[in-house]
């Protein structure tokens, strides 16, 4: 795991957007959703009913990982201008999915399904990879997000070659 990020002087590693070898950028929209919360009864005092649920359509989109050899020269300043970010290594479709928040969106939670479109091999540590034979079916994610904030965590999953 330390290997996919840029080593800092005495051998530190911070993991971060900004010392990340690969990097994950999805191209979507967001469409909002009538919603009531499910399995929800309202409360005697409806002066908060209905709860701030909310529910999103994200259509079908795009997604690109990109490969940086030095991450300390990606420049954030500007996200549509994506030359600093490193060479795309992967081109994914993205399939149409939902976000669904319990907190007007605050937080939210993303299920995503994305098929690998195209890749190209990149050196990594001294070996060659290619996500054509990493995951050539494509992956799942489950993923967590904070409004306002830079990061999302969650897991991928991937039906591995045989």
């Amino acid at each position: 795991m330390k290997s996919l990020f840029q080593t800092h002087l005495f051998g530190q590693v911070d993991p971060s957007k900004d010392t990340a070898y690969l990097i994950w950028v999805s191209d979507f929209s967001v469409q909002m959703l009538n919603s009531l919360p499910p399995f929800v009864t309202p409360p005697e005092n409806k002066k908060d009913w209905p709860p701030p649920y909310a529910l999103a359509m994200v259509p079908t989109g795009t997604a690109t990982i990109y490969y940086a050899v030095d991450p300390s020269m990606r420049n954030w300043s500007d996200l549509n201008d994506r030359s600093t970010w490193g060479t795309p290594v992967a081109t994914f479709t993205r399939s149409a999915s939902l976000i669904r928040s319990p907190d007007g969106l605050a937080s939210d939670t993303f299920i995503f399904s994305a098929e690998l479109k195209s890749s190209q091999d990149f050196l990594l540590g001294g070996k060659t990879f290619n996500f054509k034979n990493l995951i050539p079916n494509g992956m799942t994610c489950f993923e967590y997000g904070q409004q306002g904030s830079s990061w999302e965590s969650g897991v991928c999953v991937t039906k591995t070659p045989q």
